[in-house]
Parts: C-alpha cells; structure tokens; sequence
C-alpha cells in the first residue's frame, strides 16, 4: 500500500442510484376539483383519481393515472378527462393531460399539450377545449384526443402585469373568464385561432370560478362571495345580485334555482359549502350550509341529482335533496402522505399522513407489497423496536402497536396530547425512554417531551423541555439532539430524564427539521446538510454544509455517508472528512421525506410516490490529485448594503453588511463620496460615535457570538481598531453615556462596559432581559431597552416583546424599574423628555409616556406599510426609517403632540434601515447611503448617494486585464498582469446593474438587467466611455456577440438580437420568446445556446437573425443559469441539480449525457481541455474532470467565497465572486506517489512528485498503526526517485508524504 497524507474515498461521478422497486402509495394528492361522468367522480388530486360513486355512501377508489404537471383543474368529455396542471416539484410540468377513461379502472394519459406557464381550469366544447391560466385563455383542439393541437390564445394583461385566470365556462360562441382581479371576461371565441375580448364587468373581489345558467354568469368572487351577472348582451354584461360568504368563494356551480359555492381560506376558517336560492338572481338568498369550517372549507364542487360532490381536500358526498339542510352521507379520503419510514427484518413501515401506518413486505425489493395497515389519524412519524412500532401522531399525539404479526398491526398503548396545541413531528427511542418532538404553535408547555416506555401499553410522561418548533430528535449518550426548526438545534441534557435541561444550541442558517448524531458530530437536515461539532454540547461549532437540489427534509447517516432526504430526491454524501461533505450518488424526480438505510437496500419515504427501495451507493472512485490555490483578488468596489448611519463633522459612518464600517466625505451633500473604511469581520450592525471613537456592534457570520468593536477615527480615512469586547450571542445595540458603552446582547440581555481605556473594554455590569435584547438608548439615570421574543415562521418576522426601563445609576449593578409588554419587535428606540419613540418593525411608530419611568404607557402610534428600523428625533420631527419589502423609506413625523403623531413627509428611497439627521440634510441607509434634504420636512427630496454596494457576477478575460460586471457598481477594469496583486484601472459606472459583459476588439458589451444592453469602449482602459445602448423590453442578464450582432439574455423576454455594427446606435432585428427565463447565451456557428432557467436548455437557429427560430432543447431537471460549449458537449450550470452535460451532435435533438452534483447553487461554467470551471455559489470554485462527458469526476475545489460567474485563461482562472469581487486562482498539483514502484537488491524505490520547492518528510510503516521518520527532501515537478534501502522485501511496506 502507498498512502499520501490522510487516505480515504472522495466520489463525484455521475451516480444515480437504480430503483429497485416501489410500493406507489396509498392514494395520493389532495382534491382540488371534481368532475362527474356516469357513476363515476374524476378528481384533480395532483394526479388523476377514479372514484366510483354509483354507492353515494361508500365512494371507493377504482383508479389513478399521473398527470405531467400537478392537476389543478378537470372536465370530461365523452370517454376523455381533461386535466388542468400547474408547474409542481421535480420535473411536474404545466399544461393540459389528456386521459382515456373509456375503462374507468384503468385510466391513460394519451395526449398533452404544453403552456409556458401554469393552468388551473378547463372547459370542453365541440372539439375544442378552453383552458385558464396565468395567461389567460388557451385554446386547444382536441378532435383527435391523442394529439391535442393549440390554436389560439387571449392574453390577459400584459407582460409587465399579467391578470391571473382561474376559472372557465362555455356557452355558444363565448367564453367566460373569472380573471382575479379583472372580474369576469367575455371572449369572442367563433374563430378559435384569434379570440378577442368583447366585453367584461369588473367585481369588487378576486373573480376565481365562473358558472353560466340561462341568461346569467354567477362568479366564485373570492372576499365578495357570490357575484351574479347579466349576460344576454356578451359585450356589455351587467352585474345584477350579490351576497357574500365569511371566507373566500373559491368554486361554484348552478342546478335549478340553487347557486352551491365552495367557501375557503387556505387554512382553518372556510365556510364550506353554501347554498343559495337564485329564483331572484337580483337577491340571492342564503338558505344552506354543509359546515367544512375544521377542514379548511371547500375548493370546488359538482351536483347531480340529489347529490353534491365537494372538494375539499377529500371528497365529500352531500344529499342535497333538502338545500336548505345539505346531509353528509359519505366521503373519499384521497391523498397519504409518506413521511417517515422505519425498517424492521423484511418489513418496511411508512408513516403516511392521513392514511396511517403502511406495513410493507420488502423480502423481494424488486416488488414490495402492502400487507398491513394501521389507521392513524395523521401518521407523521415512526419507529419500530422489537415488536413495538412507536407512531408520531399529528393529532393523538403517540401511538404504540404491536406489530408481532405485520399483517394485523394494533393499538396497545397511546399517550395523548390532543388537548394541548401542539403537533408530534418526531419521535426516537433510546433504552427505556421515549422522545417525542413536538411543534407548538402557542404557548404549550413543551416541545420535547420525555415519555417512560418501559409498560409501551402504558407510557407515562416524565419530563419535558420547552421549544417552539421541534421538529426532529436523535438520542445519543446522555442528549438529546433537537432540531428545532427556526432555532435551529438544541441540545437537551437528559441524563435526568425527569428534569431535561438545555445545554447548549446552534442557529442554522435553515430550517432544521431533521438531525441524525455520528460521533462527535451532529448532522441536520436544515435547508441542505449543515454538520456541527457536538464534541463539547456546551459550545456548539459549525464545521461543513453541503447544499442539497431541494430543501432537506430528513437524513441519516451510516458508516461514512450522510443519506439526505430532500424535496427533489436524495442526495448520499461523503462525510469521512465533516468538514467537507462530499457528494457520492443520488436520484432525483421524487420528493423525498426519509431515508433509512438497510441491508436490501435505501428505504425512501417519497411524499406522494410512496415508498421507494433504491440501490445503495457505489463503491468509491480514487482520491483526485490536483488542488486550487489562490493567487491573488481584487477585493471588491465597496460591498454590502448599509444598515446604520452616525455623523460626525463633515462624515457620515456607515454600517455595511460583510465590510464592516465605511466613511463617507458629506461636505457636498449632492455628491457624497467615500474617503475609508475598515474591515470589521462578520456582520456590522448598529454604530455610535463618541470623540474619536466609532463603538460598532458586529455579529459573527455564523450568529454565534457577536463583538462591541472600537474603531479610532481620529483620521477618517484610515479608521484603526483601538479595542473591542466579544459578547456571548449577538450583539445588537449599543449606546454610550460618559465612559460606559450599554450594549444590546441577544443572550445576555444588557452588558454594561467600562470604556475608560478604549484598547481595553471591560465588563462592569449587566441586567438579564429574558428575551433577545435588540436595541437601546440611554437618557440620564435610565436605559431603555427593546426586548424581542420569538420568530413566527408563518410571517417570517419577529413577534412579541417588551421595552424594559433598566435604572443604571450604578452601572455595576443595573436595576429594572419598569416594563411594557409591545408583542411585537423593537428595532430603533429614541427618547426625548418624557417620551420613547420605539421602532416597533411591522407595527410602526409607537410613543410612550415614561413621566412614571416605573409604569410606562402608551400614548400615541402610527402603523407604517413596511417595518419600521430605526428612529431619530430633530426638533420637532421624529425620522422613521421604514424598511422590508412596502415600506415607506424615509417617513418624518411631526411629534410637537406626541400622542398624535402623524406623518408629514417621506421620501421614497427603498428599503431604509438606519438614519442620522444634521442641519437640513437625512442620511439614510437604504442598500446605499441616500441623502435627503429635508428643509421642508412635508416635502422631503433626494439630492445624492452613495454607492455602497457592488457585487461581481460576471468577468470576462483580455489579455492583462478582467473586465468585471460588478453590478450596481457598473463595469470595472482590473490588470491582472500581477495575479498576486490586481489593480482596478479603470472603471464606467452609467449602470443600473451589470450582470454580464463580452468582449469584440474595442468594445465591452454589458447586459445591464432592466437598461438591456450597454456598449463601452474600452481601448483605454484607464478611462472606459459609454458609446451607446438599447433598452431591451425584458430584463438583459445574459450577452454574447458573434460578428456583427449582440445576442441579450433578457429574462422573461427570452433571446434578444442586437446589430451592433454601429457601436453608437444598436438597433433591434430580432427575438425568439422563449418559454422560462434566459439567463445566459453562447453562441457557436449558426445557433445559440440559451440557459432558459427553468426550461433547461434552448437551441434557437440564428443563421437568420430578424427570425431566430428554435430547433431543439433539453429540459434539465434543476434551473439552468449558465451554459459553456466544448467540442459536442454543452455544459449547463443547472443551480442546485449542478452541472449537467448534454450531447448536442443533433442540436435539434439534445440528450443528456452525464451529470455532476455540486454542494451549492451552480451559477456558471467555463470549459478548457479535459476541465470544467464551476461557479458554485457559496460553495465557491469547483473543478471537474470531463474528459469522460459521461462520468464528470470532481478533482479539486475551494471555498470560503460565493462565485457566480467564471473565466479561465491557460492555467488562470477568475472568478466573479459577488460581494468578494474578482478571486484570481490557479490549480496546483499536491504531492503524489507514481509509479513504477520496485524492489531490487539495493531496496524498495519510491517516486515523489510535488510542488518545486516544497519540503516533505516521508514516513515509513510496517503496520500501517507505528509511523517512523524516514528522510526530508525538497520536492520537485518531476518524479523524483527515492530508495528504502531498509526494506527487507516487498511485502508490508507503507509509505506516506507528510508537509511540515
């Protein structure tokens, strides 16, 4: 054996792991439509369900078919369904399936006709069918059923605002439209190739299904109910009668004189189905109610005879032979939902949502088979120990089976939590002791509970933990491992069980929803793979992640592979080393939930497709023998989005995101300019000034700790730390009085420091808060402080909190006087005389009086449309920086009332964050540093900013220099010709976001987002000049030129060609619409390679350029977002699906050739010889072997950046690294062994090949367990030979390289 360094497997070829079988599920899907035919009830249940209905009390199942997109909307006609699809995961595509139902038990698609986007309804007449959708209204023929042909189509909207059509009816030569917010349209469709709108009535509500009965349309109007409309004139409909419903009218239709709506709201709170006496279409009356409050209420529904048959997730079947008094007599539940899957000798049991526990054979995994079942109320989770399988039950809480005979699981034990809110998600079982996580959605007592199983007919509580949002548990040792959602993970010390505590805790940059524990390490399913040091559970450290195709939703881990289960498939990772997780096989085109891993194979809990029995991965490939090094970078043109402002003098001090503090000269307020700055580290939060300091708080990239840093601005150009502090978690907030700094530390509440010595901050006292302290302001013998709660996933903002009046009279020994509890979050206080200003994010403008420091109320307060950051008062007028998405910008209050407080200016300047005021001037943080003269407070102006961010994505190589698409910073020109220090030379900043650039002798061609294209001269590259440019009409993110034309990416526009034989006046000749978002081009002969996002790859004839047509495409299962071309070969950055490699011999024929999954979000490729370059977003540069198209091998990579586009020039490569602007590196080759290895009688001969000039010490061994130095040497490029002249034979001798 020879070994070089650590030895170990590392895979990336193109592994897809072969099914070995499938049990299909029970049921799948969730009913959103119905139709009727005979005896028979067809739902559109995401695929395509068959119900007989000829009992009306006991509907049962007779058959499926898959539908290509997920089944939204359905009609039938004849011996044919026709089913409306909305674009859904994996490769489910939009458009309308065409099913034979001719033998009802047996369905078949047999034709399909694609939209560019999604349809919900559909309607059939003659030989046509009419489908509604995002745009508008298709029409298809459908004479021959097998090859529905599309002839016409209506646009609703326009492209830049497009109106949404839900719903569709037919009657004669019309077609009526429920289209949201347009109401009800009529369409002119005699000539079905050319529709036209004749006329329409707009509704007061979001117009989601129509009906049509004699002379009236009757529309599902969403918040308004029921809405009647005259129609016997098409071109001039008048609305008549109305009458609404509590929730939102989602479908309805019309038998005699009744109107039957289907009443919902998405969640808990729907009417149902209700009915409505139309003798009188003037004034329809409310007579009925089938009651589906509980379940969400109803989406669709159909009558025939004396029965309803409701949608509403299930399939309901009301005798409505009374309409007054609608009678439920049976109902269909379509949909399980594999979630969870445990593996017990040859049975798998999976854990299927509504429909229970599946007891699946698996002796022969080709062909498992159901052979058991358990009807659980909501079967989320499962294991089995011994003859006990325990169920995680959403509803009842835990649920224990004896599963001694498979084929006849029972209940023998439960214990309930029905009563509390919360929802069991998990559940691990480890000696006599049970763990159930639970998901709680109010204020429960636990989250974790403790359950003793030693009776399992008899669990017992013991203990339990508080969290909000458990959502997976591991038990290893004496802890607990909770993944706890938004918190992220949490370790639970149960040595105790009795009485759980809390440890320690990590907060993941996703969602953590599942986790599995291997040694000292800690593996979660939280967006993709995230790995945590677990060694001391009291110190928590992130160590590797790997970026998985789709969300992450469960993982286990085995030996030295991590099994990630996630919304696209399953990923299996290399994990020998933690730090790197490496990907080693996988399988896409399922939605994965769990995965456990036996000897038959890969059991995967599939969502909708039941369970899968996949292969295991293959053996590994060899270890790679190259490395990328970094040779030089070009830092950047000021990066990051400004999050507070102080001012001092003529500057203005900005927090920005990544690069920490930034000094902006503010003597000429119209043209701002920055003069310094200085690297913080993390991320740079609030900032004060005091003298000659700049006191900044900053949080560490990973959240895990944050600093009070003291920056001396004695020279405002050239800021230099003096000190800092490091605080337990985040630091927030900081303000300073005398010679102590107040901080706002997230754990520790406030932190009182002694800045006497500014080199040397100490800890003088503190006052624990309970809550996150966010933010604070001092005034005179009182600290005021904002104390935030928790984190509501559904709105994806903090809720609940206080503001707390901390008395700091003796700073060593802070004391609270007074509280008031906001329920909501407090981002920027202030505090004039008697009163607080508080930032109270989505609930604005909120002032207290604090006359009683002891009992503080609120007196006044004002809602802003965004979330309210931060405050600042200024005479008269409080300045509100009001940012998120709808917020105001700059919004300034007259406070001369404090209780009523009202706006009377703002400025519109984006998303504002932070704010100073001096004189007549604001400064507001918004992305850049805007200023605002505010000289008349109603009447507030922009006057200057100040770029503060750029972001690199796209480089393009010219002999010594790159020229960088730099965002909104513009195109920059850096000579590379030193790589190990790039200088910029050059810059042209008349942009209003590059995104890409290509290169024709003197001039840059930019793709410049929403201007479209931008040509610059640059035969000086010193001085580059704007020469000319054309406003493309979607959005320019891609450029390529070949000859005379410019090809332009432009998004939702598709491809763009642009003559640009004049530099100074390009003029349009020609486009292709293609069918998702071009997001990059290349160009080879006569066609063009478009990366169409999620329409995969696009090849489009050129060779006529007013007229591109398109000859062939290939659409890759993830969003395709850049493309490179080799030989026959293209070579698509396919986002998280990674680089995918399609054979493009027949360009009208493109077939995928090989695959290759990276770890992050693939943005962009280059190829040169045997490599490709990818830019791999935040997994940095990734190197791959292609000299075998079909098995892509990766060979070296680094990290520690995020990369969006690349460019290679010989051995050089140059990476477009966002906020890290341009990252110059190189491949090296490492130490490596080669043969021929050889014994002779002067010894055993070794050959060493290294970087020249490295020194190495080899090793020797006999045992591969004792390691002797042998010698030192100096590597060379060139194999060098070295002999062991202590070798006895051949036999038993071990040898390794080891670097100093």
């Amino acid at each position: 054996m020879l070994c070089l360094g650590t030895c170990g497997p590392l895979f990336g070829a193109d592994e897809q792991l072969a099914l070995k079988g499938q049990w299909p599920g029970y049921r799948r899907g969730i009913a959103y439509a119905v139709a009727l035919s005979g005896n028979h009830a067809y739902l559109a249940a995401e695929d395509l369900q068959v119900v007989d209905v000829s009992d009306p009390a006991s509907p049962r199942f007779v058959g499926w078919c898959a539908t290509s997109g997920e089944a939204k909307g359905i009609a039938v006609s004849g011996h044919y369904a026709f089913v409306a699809e909305v674009r859904g995961v994996g490769d489910a595509r939009p458009g309308m399936t065409v099913i034979d139902i001719s033998n009802p038990a047996q369905p078949k698609q047999v034709g399909w006709s694609a939209t560019d986007k999604s349809v919900e309804a559909v309607a059939v007449s003659g030989n046509y069918a009419y489908v509604a959708g995002y745009e508008g209204l298709h029409v298809i023929d459908v004479a021959d059923p097998t090859r529905p042909v599309p002839v016409g189509a209506y646009q609703t909207g326009d492209f830049e605002n497009p109106i949404h059509a839900f719903g569709v009816a037919v009657s004669g030569s019309y077609a009526y439209l429920a289209a949201s917010e347009a109401g009800l349209l009529v369409i002119d469709i005699s000539n079905p190739a050319s529709p036209r709108l004749v006329g329409g009535s707009v509704t007061a509500g979001w117009a989601r299904a129509v009906a049509l009965s004699g002379d009236y349309a009757y529309l599902a109007d969403g918040d308004r109910g029921l809405q009647v409309i005259d129609i016997r004139d098409p071109a001039n409909p008048q609305p008549l009668g109305s009458s609404d419903t509590t929730g939102l009218a989602y479908g309805v239709t019309v038998s005699g004189n009744y109107a039957f709506v289907a009443d919902t709201q998405g969640f808990p709170g729907g009417e149902g189905l209700v009915v409505f006496d139309v003798t009188n279409p003037v004034q329809p009356q409310r007579v009925g109610l089938f009651d589906l409050h509980e379940t969400g209420g109803a989406l669709n529904a159909v009558v025939s005879g004396n029965y309803a048959y409701v949608a509403a997730g299930k399939l309901f079947v009301l005798d409505i032979t009374n309409p007054a008094k609608p009678q439920r007599v049976g109902d269909y539940k379509p949909f399980g939902q594999a979630s969870d899957v445990a593996a017990s000798g040859n049975y798998a049991y999976v854990a299927d949502g509504a429909a229970g526990v599946q007891v699946i054979d698996v002796t022969n995994p080709a062909e498992p088979r159901r052979v058991g079942k358990y009807d659980a109320a909501l079967a989320d989770a499962v294991t089995v120990v011994g003859n006990y399988a325990y169920v995680a039950d959403g509803v009842i809480g835990l649920l224990v089976l004896d599963v001694s005979d498979p084929a006849n699981p029972r209940q023998v034990g439960a214990f309930d939590t029905s009563g509390s809110p919360r929802r069991t998600k998990a559940v691990a079982v480890s000696g006599n002791y049970l763990y159930l996580a639970q998901q709680t959605w109010a204020d429960a007592d636990a989250g974790l509970l403790v359950i003793d199983i030693t009776n399992p007919a008899t669990p017992q509580q013991v203990g339990a933990y508080e969290t909000r949002f458990a959502h997976g548990v591991a038990v290893s040792g004496n802890f607990a491992y909770v993944a706890d959602f938004w918190d992220g993970l949490k370790v639970i010390d149960v040595s105790n069980p009795a009485n759980p505590q809390r440890v320690g805790g990590y907060p993941t940059d996703g969602v953590a929803v599942g986790v599995a524990v291997l040694a000292n390490h800690a593996y979660l399913a939280a967006g993709g793979l995230q790995v945590i040091d677990i060694a001391n559970p009291a110190n928590l450290q992130r160590v590797g992640t790997y970026r998985t195709t789709g969300a992450a939703k469960g993982i286990t881990v085995v030996g030295n592979y991590a099994y990630v289960a996630h919304a696209k498939g399953l990923d299996v990772l290399d994990i020998t080393n933690p730090a790197k997780p490496q990907w080693v096989a996988g399988q896409t085109g399922f939605d994965a939930s769990a995965v456990r891993v036996t000897s038959n194979g890969l059991y995967i809990a599939a969502d909708k497709d039941g369970l899968l029995v996949l292969e295991p991965p293959p053996p590994p490939p060899p270890r790679p023998d190259l490395t990328v090094v970094l040779k030089g970078q070009w830092p950047g043109y000021r990066r990051g989005p400004g999050f507070a402002v102080a001012l001092s003098g003529n500057y203005a001090y900005v927090t920005s995101a990544f690069t920490g503090l930034q000094v902006i000269d503010i003597r000429e307020p119209a043209q701002p300019r920055r003069v310094g700055g200085y690297e913080t580290g993390g991320l740079a939060q609030s900032l004060v000034l005091s003298g000659n300091y700049a006191f900044v708080t900053v949080d560490s990239l990973d959240f895990s700790g944050g600093e009070l840093q003291v920056i001396d601005i004695t020279n405002p150009a050239k800021p230099q730390r003096a000190g800092g502090f490091k605080t337990s978690q985040r630091a927030n907030g900081v303000a300073i009085q005398g010679n102590h700094a107040y901080v706002a530390d997230e754990g520790a509440g406030l932190l009182v420091i002694d800045l006497s010595d500014p080199a040397n901050p100490q800890l003088v006292g503190g006052y624990e808060t309970g809550g996150k302290a966010n933010a604070v302001a001092v005034s005179g013998n009182y600290a005021y402080v904002t104390d935030n709660r928790d984190w509501d996933p559904e709105i994806n903002a903090q809720v609940g909190g206080d503001f707390q009046i901390i008395d700091i009279r003796d700073p060593t020994k802070p004391q609270r006087v007074g509280i008031f509890a906001t329920d909501s979050a407090g981002q920027g206080i202030a505090v004039s005389g008697h009163y607080v200003y508080l930032a109270a994010g989505r609930t604005g403008l909120r002032v207290f009086d604090i006359s009683d420091p002891a009992q503080p109320r609120e007196i006044g307060g004002y809602l802003t449309s965004g979330s309210a950051s931060a405050v600042v008062l200024s005479g008269d007028y409080a300045y509100v920086a009001d940012g998120a998405t709808g917020g105001s910008g700059l919004l300034i209050f007259d406070i001369t009332d404090p209780a009523n407080s009202q706006p009377v200016g703002n400025a519109p300047v984006g998303e504002a964050y932070g704010v100073a005021v001096a004189g007549k001037y604001a400064y507001v943080t918004a992305g850049d540093l805007q200023v605002i003269d505010i000289a008349n407070p109603a009447e507030p102006r922009r006057i200057g900013g100040e770029t503060a961010a750029g972001s690199a994505v796209g480089v393009a190589i010219s002999g010594n220099h790159a020229f960088v698409a730099d965002g909104s910073a513009g195109l920059q020109v850096i000579d590379v010709s030193d790589s190990s220090n790039p200088q910029r030379v050059g810059k042209s900043e008349s942009f209003r976001e590059a995104w890409d650039v290509a290169l024709s002798g003197d001039f840059a061609f930019v793709a410049d987002g929403k201007a479209g294209l931008e040509v610059i001269n640059i035969s000086d590259t010193a001085n580059p000049q704007w020469t000319g440019g054309y406003d493309t009409r979607g959005f320019a993110q891609g450029v390529a030129v070949s000859g005379p034309y410019a090809y332009i990416a432009d998004s939702q526009a598709g491809l763009q060609v642009i003559d640009v034989t004049d530099p100074v006046n390009p003029e349009w000749v020609g486009e292709y619409d293609t069918s998702g978002s071009a997001n990059r081009v290349v160009v080879s002969g006569r066609y063009a390679y478009v990366a169409d996002g999620d329409a995969g790859l696009q090849v489009i004839d050129i060779s006529n350029p007013a007229e591109p047509q398109p000859v062939g495409a290939y659409d890759t299962s993830g969003s395709a977002a850049g493309v490179a071309l080799s030989g026959n070969f293209a070579y698509v950055a396919d986002g998280t699906a990674g680089l995918q490699v399609i054979d493009i011999t027949n360009p009208v024929n493109p077939q995928k050739a090989g695959v290759f999954k990276t770890g992050g979000y693939l943005r962009g490729v280059a190829v040169s010889g045997d490599f490709a370059y990818l830019a791999d977003g935040t997994a940095g540069l990734q190197v791959i072997d292609i000299s075998k198209p079909a098995t892509p091998r990766w060979v070296a990579g680094i990290d520690g950046f995020s990369s969006y586009d690349v460019a290679v020039i010989g051995s050089t490569i140059y990476a477009a690294a966002g906020i890290d602007g341009l990252i110059i590196l190189g491949l090296d080759q490492p130490l490596r062994f080669e043969p021929p290895f050889r014994f002779t009688a002067g010894g055993f001969h070794v050959f060493l090949r290294g970087k020249a000039g490295q020194t190495v010490r080899l090793q020797r061994s006999r045992d591969l367990k004792t390691w002797e130095d042998w010698i030192s040497l100096t590597a060379t490029e060139n194999p060098q030979e070295v002999i062991d002249e202590s070798a006895a034979s051949w036999r038993s001798q071990f040898y390794r390289a080891v670097v100093p």
